[in-house]
């Protein structure tokens, strides 16, 4: 078999919603005329934070780019209806969050504090 070259310009979303967006942009991923260019992004890794992911995801569908996520753990991003070409490598927060309260009901915890990022 020939070895298979593999590009992957890294971009810096800084966290930021509308920086993802403005180089979704730049990668072309909004537009649906540009899915037979030699050039076209075939798909995404990343973000790391599902109000990033989010935008992309929805720009990428219009071009048909799946988007995967390997820290993105918001549960609307499992609406397949909305994000039909997002997939991730790690539990919604709805998982997360029944596992952690079953863990504290086994252990008798009573007083437990929470820590969250709203994003």
């Amino acid at each position: 078999t020939e070895p298979c070259p593999v590009n992957y310009p890294l971009h810096n979303t800084k966290g930021a919603p509308l920086v993802g967006v403005e180089m979704a942009l730049q990668l072309g991923l909004g537009d649906p005329s540009d899915l037979a260019s030699a050039d076209r992004v075939d798909a995404v890794v990343g973000a790391s934070r599902s109000s990033v992911s989010s935008p992309v995801a929805l720009l990428a569908s219009l071009g048909r780019v799946p988007v995967i996520s390997h820290a993105s753990t918001s549960p609307t991003l499992q609406e397949k209806g909305t994000y039909g070409y997002f997939s991730r490598t790690i539990p919604s927060d709805s998982v997360t969050a029944l596992a952690a309260a079953q863990t504290c009901f086994h252990f008798k915890f009573n007083n437990v504090a929470l820590m969250y990022v709203d994003d």
